[in-house]
């Protein structure tokens, strides 16, 4: 294990490592220069087209010399920056092809794969020998697992990580134990010292969602059809949401939570986890209160945060469309508004990313499960956090979140349903949604019963009358690019 924490990882790091320094050098050289030209023919990375590269600083530097004696050195000077750039970015490429070729290569993963796995169960073993015949865990972690290193899992939760998002069908086509493994520290996450730790297993699970990764739906229900994974997994979750918010960075919190609203959408969707969620809701437990609690914390500073910047994006835009205001403006301050501009948009972006997850979360914990948000304790507290926004969204000062554009970043935010069949990958003519959330056209999952009445996703039993109809999509077109259907 010391062996592939020194070898393995640090190749998967100096990959990552090249590709930045690749991204950062890309900026930073002239697209017309000869060098470029002539030192970097048919270079790709990471099978993507090099963009046209901005004429940053040296292409400045290089025509504000000015004439006279000295003027050819400082050009062949700058020239040779130039030429030192492009032989830099050069080797990086063809180191970083090497690494990624290596780590590519399906035998080495497949190895490296299996031996994680035996890391893993040694792992397990030291939390409880046992693991596969009891779901019971210690209340506190033993003292032969607190022992261990951390890289001991982290180093297999970039290689998961690694593989999932370079070779997922290698790892999707192979028996992978690693999943139940990943499950058991889920549910023990307070054995963890270091939060983000037991946030990179969560983050793992995610990215095994079918709303993440359709193609590794085995390992998805890998997970959450075992035992243990039916009795702890919804109540460890809703611990670990909680906790995040003393052990990690205030920012990082909202990503950790994200995925666990992720799992949470996803495990929604199956009928049982369903019924435990909303038990669990009714129950009003504290840990379940303070759960809530949190949820409604974050929907009130992404809601807050979102209209903020919106202002901001609206005083600017109104400030640029009026013409002689803005010329009137110095070249400086210009520039200080437009990043301003820039920056809000990237806030928005991403707290209504967040929001939007939060809310809905909100959303079907408050239809089916209403009586935490009913309690003395809560109940107050949301009722004002949905006035306020409601006052700001529709009151006097609403025109004041109005932007330009806005059909862009809505349609990019809005939840998107593939216009294919996920099975026959034709286009939908009629889209039905299953009971499992997927959505298949009429025509294929009809002719599917024929033959088998069972969800073609998770082999539940299914009939034509369960068939919700495509009355909640519509057929939008926008700017010429290709239909998709959006949520109403």
């Amino acid at each position: 294990m010391q062996c592939e924490n020194i070898c393995l990882q640090p190749g998967v790091n100096r990959l990552r490592s090249l590709r930045r320094h690749i991204a950062d050098i890309r900026d930073q050289i002239r697209v017309r220069s000869f060098f470029t030209s002539t030192l970097l023919p048919n270079v790709y990375f990471h099978k993507r087209k090099l963009a046209p590269l901005a004429l940053q600083e040296l292409q400045e530097q290089l025509s504000r010399v000015p004439d006279g004696m000295f003027a050819e050195h400082e050009r062949n000077r700058i020239n040779q920056k130039i030429k030192h750039r492009a032989e830099q970015k050069l080797s990086f490429t063809h180191t970083a092809m090497c690494y990624e070729c290596m780590l590519s290569d399906p035998s080495f993963i497949s190895l490296a794969l299996d031996f994680s796995s035996k890391q893993l169960q040694l792992l397990l073993n030291a939390i409880t020998p046992n693991i596969r015949y009891e779901n019971e865990l210690p209340a506190v972690a033993p003292p032969l697992f607190a022992a261990y290193p951390e890289f001991y899992l982290d180093d297999v939760l970039d290689l998961v990580t690694f593989a999932l998002k370079q070779t997922a069908p290698l790892l999707v086509g192979r028996n992978n134990d690693w999943p139940n493994h990943l499950l058991v520290f889920i549910c023990c996450t307070h054995y963890f010292n270091n939060p983000f730790l037991a946030a990179k297993v969560v983050e793992v699970v995610m990215m095994l969602t079918p709303a993440v990764m359709p193609a590794a739906q085995n390992l998805w229900y890998q997970v959450i059809n075992s035992p243990m994974a039916m009795e702890k997994l919804f109540p460890s979750l809703v611990k670990f949401y909680s906790d995040a918010e003393a052990g990690t960075d205030f920012y990082e919190k909202f990503s950790i939570r994200r995925n666990i609203q992720v799992i949470f959408q996803c495990l929604w969707n199956e009928t049982y986890y369903r019924s435990i969620m909303i038990q669990l809701a009714r129950a009003c437990g504290p840990e379940f209160i303070r759960f809530i609690n949190m949820v409604i914390n974050d929907a009130t500073f992404l809601l807050d945060e979102s209209l903020a910047a919106l202002k901001k994006i609206h005083d600017v835009e109104l400030l640029m469309a009026n013409k002689e205001e803005w010329a009137a403006l110095g070249r400086e301050e210009q520039q200080q508004k437009e990043g301003i501009l820039e920056d809000a948009k990237r806030q928005v972006r991403s707290w209504l990313i967040y929001a939007k997850d939060t809310l809905e979360l909100l959303g079907y914990l408050t239809r089916d499960a209403p009586q935490p948000f009913a309690q003395d304790v809560l109940g107050d507290r949301l009722a004002s956090m949905l006035n306020h926004n409601i006052a700001q969204l529709c009151g006097r000062k609403c025109m004041e979140l109005k932007v330009r554009e806005a059909v862009y970043g809505v349609a990019d935010g809005l939840h998107r349903v593939r216009d294919s069949d996920p099975v026959m990958d034709t286009l939908m003519e009629d889209p039905v949604r299953l009971p499992s959330g997927h959505i298949m056209d009429r025509k294929h999952i009809m002719r599917h019963l024929l033959s088998s009445q069972t969800n073609p996703f998770n082999r539940a039993a299914l009939t034509e009358e369960e068939l919700e109809p495509g009355t909640f999509l519509a057929c939008a077109k926008i700017h010429g690019s290709s239909s998709v259907f959006l949520y109403l």
